[in-house]
């Protein structure tokens, strides 16, 4: 009897460790789920989480693929919060019991921009209630207001690809972690890379922008040289100096602009049309261009009558084109700046005329000088 006793105990016991062991290996790949989700929304999704709200930021929560009816909800999620403006916390496990949430297949993600809403996250408590107004996104509401900066947490569904805002409501707690009875070098690392690539997809989801307006930059040299950069490896070498340097869609950008005009008239690519820029504080949701060139430069281009348009196709919210304006434009020795919304398809034209933009298209446009 004591036999088939000490039999049962035993065979319990590795059951139980067998069951944690399931537990613990799905909430690591609920890790990994996470970070799919973020690099998605960023790579895919046609509407995005406005810049301002992205800056705010101090926590994010990712719930991966929801199951259950809307009416009654209770998935696993992971949350980090920001160390440093691109760092992030190592993930930690949470639960999320509620209602609200579209339905099954849903994505839910929980921003928390105020200190409350953090303490409560790391209490154990934070409770999550359905908005009053929508939350904002990109192609609705591209201007931020104070008051929706201040809401403390603001939460989103992504659905196929689709960025929306979401009525989830609810308590967000932590899933307590289960502690693994043996080392394993193997599974240890396996685990660190899965906490790294998670990281990098949180970096670069909140390097992610869709421009709402473009940045114009006219410069004639990189400070310290006596001439104009003439390709774009002369400024990516400068700009990785002053530590322009972004993560986003898991490769390093050093080029502050996302497009460059050299002293020939060639448009070079610098990073991504979806990826902030480091041209313009304030402004780096929009598309910076940076013009290269000085008068004689200018000379050059109407001397030599240049037959093939440069050309930077800037896109927006409607379907119209703008065309060039065939004024030259006239540029000081400082640094001449050109700001303006993107609500329009258009183009931004370099030909032998010099550099035209349709000031007719943009309603919006300021131009400015800094030293």
């Amino acid at each position: 009897m004591k036999k088939i006793v000490l039999f049962s105990l035993v065979a319990s016991s590795l059951g139980t460790v067998h069951a944690a062991r399931q537990v613990e290996s799905a909430r690591w790949l609920r890790i990994g789920r996470a970070a799919r989700v973020l690099d998605g929304i960023s790579k895919k999704s046609q509407n995005a989480v406005p810049d301002a709200v992205l800056n705010s930021t101090k926590c994010i929560v990712v719930y991966p693929s929801i199951r259950g009816a809307p009416a009654n909800v209770s998935v696993g999620g992971v949350a980090s919060c920001r160390e440093e403006p691109n760092h992030w916390s190592t993930p930690t496990f949470v639960d999320f019991k509620g209602h609200g949430v579209r339905g099954p297949g849903t994505n839910l993600l929980i921003f928390i921009l105020g200190d409350t809403g953090v303490r409560d996250l790391r209490s154990g408590g934070l409770k999550i209630t359905a908005p009053k107004r929508a939350a904002p996104l990109v192609r609705t509401t591209p201007v931020t207001t104070q008051v929706e900066l201040t809401t403390g947490v603001l939460a989103y569904e992504a659905t196929a690809g689709v960025l929306s805002s979401s009525e989830a409501n609810g308590v967000i707690r932590p899933d307590p972690i289960l502690a693994s009875d043996t080392s394993d070098p193997a599974r240890d690392a396996l685990r660190r890379k899965t906490i790294e690539n998670y990281q990098r997809s949180v970096v670069s989801f909140f390097n992610t922008i869709i421009a709402t307006g473009i940045v114009i930059h006219h410069t004639s040299v990189i400070p310290g040289e006596k001439a104009a950069p003439q390709n774009e490896r002369q400024v990516d070498k400068y700009h990785q100096s002053r530590g322009f340097e972004i993560l986003c869609f898991g490769h390093v950008y050093h080029v502050a602009y996302h497009y460059l005009i050299m002293p020939n008239g060639r448009v070079h690519a610098g990073r991504p049309e979806r990826c902030e820029g480091a041209h313009a504080k304030g402004y780096n949701s929009y598309l910076g261009i940076s013009v290269h060139a000085n008068q004689k430069s200018y000379s050059s281009w109407r001397r030599e009558k240049v037959q093939s348009r440069s050309q930077v196709v800037i896109r927006g919210s409607h379907s119209k084109t703008s065309h060039s304006n065939e004024t030259t434009p006239r540029f000081s020795c400082r640094t001449q700046v050109f700001i303006a919304k993107t609500e329009f398809m258009g183009r931004f034209v370099v030909d032998s005329a010099g550099i035209g933009v349709d000031t007719d298209e943009f309603p919006s446009a300021a131009s400015t000088q800094v030293d």
